[in-house]
């Protein structure tokens, strides 16, 4: 299942993303010197069958 997301904000270690398709808000963790999320970026998230998160763009 691929879930499409917009960086609403970033909080502390985390990127909280909005996705009104499903009225979901997802917290994702930034972690230092990897990539920077910017209020606004559209990120594309694949959730596996094992029911883990990952990031696609």
């Amino acid at each position: 299942m691929v879930i499409y997301a917009i960086v609403d904000r970033v909080e502390r270690e985390y990127a909280v993303l909005t996705c009104n398709d499903y009225g979901l808000e997802i917290c994702i963790p930034v972690k230092e010197g990897e990539k920077e999320y910017v209020k606004g970026d559209k990120i594309s998230l694949v959730l596996g069958k094992n029911g883990i998160f990952r990031t696609v763009g």
